[in-house]
């Protein structure tokens, strides 16, 4: 009897365990989920098969809605991607209608529109609503088509303009740059990336992946360390020089740059030099939305506030410089 009873003991015992572990198991899934925060992996988007050169080059899916769930908003971001794949909220059609100006934009999340609450919110909207309710509208209509992608480097935002942005004829480019764009190439700065975010122990579904005893996106901000003493500033710049002049030998009408005053001296300088070309031009006085009071995310993105601050300045520097017709 004895043996019996502690047998049926530890019969007990092992059950006892396994419902605390699903228990376990079952909490924090839940916590997981409720701190998911959605992120860039390759693997979720369509690569491009026609591309072997890019191993990351990567697109949102056309005509679908993203829904993003991030624990420090109170708000869940929804982007639509139009039947081009683009951050847009309609679609544009490739034969440009007569008496309509075309503006394209590139660049990274800060173009995209990253964890705003609505499409509508990003200075790209913007900028195409305030252009159209302008004196200048009062004979054509603006058009500003939005290609950029979060996590894209100088490469990928040239290569998707090549794929997406030539057939749309536009009639200026903006490529909004910023210091982080000219410091890595992703081609090389991806899997290094990659590698140091599992060194670090931390789960890219994370919210340690984003915040991480007070420092913003850890792992990124180690990986921009370890590439900079791998590949001197030098190499990188002449590497992104390279990729702008095959586009510019491409595209020959009116290309704006645009960045902030804060930016590197060494990256402004680039920018610079680029601008002597003819139709190229750089508006390096994009206001300062860190120093501005609750113009940036938790994150340091813009939220609504600071895109409107992108939109008013970069609307003003149009129309200051003659780069959009008024007649």
């Amino acid at each position: 009897m004895k043996r019996i009873f502690f047998l049926l003991l530890i019969v007990l015992q092992l059950i006892v365990i396994v419902i605390l572990s699903f228990n376990l198991t079952y909490q924090r899934d839940r916590i997981l989920e409720a701190n998911k925060i959605k992120h860039i992996i390759k693997e979720e988007y369509l690569a491009s098969p026609d591309n072997n050169n890019l191993s990351y080059y990567y697109e949102p899916k056309a005509d679908t809605f993203e829904e993003v769930k991030v624990d420090w908003l109170d708000y869940k971001p929804r982007y639509h991607y139009n039947s081009d794949g683009l951050h847009e909220e309609k679609d544009y059609s490739l034969n440009k209608p007569k008496r309509v100006n075309r503006i394209i934009t590139l660049g990274d999340s800060f173009t995209f529109g990253q964890y705003l609450e609505n499409t509508a919110d990003n200075w790209t909207e913007q900028l195409e609503a305030k252009l159209n309710k302008s004196t200048c509208a009062r004979k054509r209509t603006f058009e500003v088509i939005n290609l950029g992608v979060f996590g894209y480097d100088i490469e990928y935002s040239a290569e998707r303009f090549k794929r997406k942005g030539l057939k749309y004829n536009p009639d200026l480019v903006i490529w909004y740059l910023k210091d982080d764009d000219f410091k890595i190439i992703n081609e090389s700065f991806i899997p290094l990336e990659r590698q140091i975010t599992k060194d670090m122990g931390i789960e890219r579904d994370s919210p340690e992946y984003y915040f991480s005893s007070g420092v913003v996106y850890p792992s990124w901000q180690r990986a921009i360390k370890e590439y900079g003493k791998l590949h001197s500033d030098k190499k990188v710049l002449d590497y992104q020089h390279k990729v702008i002049k095959r586009l510019l030998s491409i595209y020959k009408k009116p290309l704006l740059f645009i960045t902030f005053p804060k930016t590197q001296v060494i990256y402004r300088n680039f920018l610079r030099n680029l601008s002597t070309n003819q139709n190229t031009y750089l508006n390096e006085n994009i206001p300062d939305i860190y120093k501005e009071s609750r113009a940036v995310l938790p994150d340091f993105h813009p939220n609504k506030k600071g895109h409107k601050l992108i939109t008013e300045n970069v609307f003003t520097y149009l129309i200051k410089n003659n780069l959009i017709p008024c007649w």
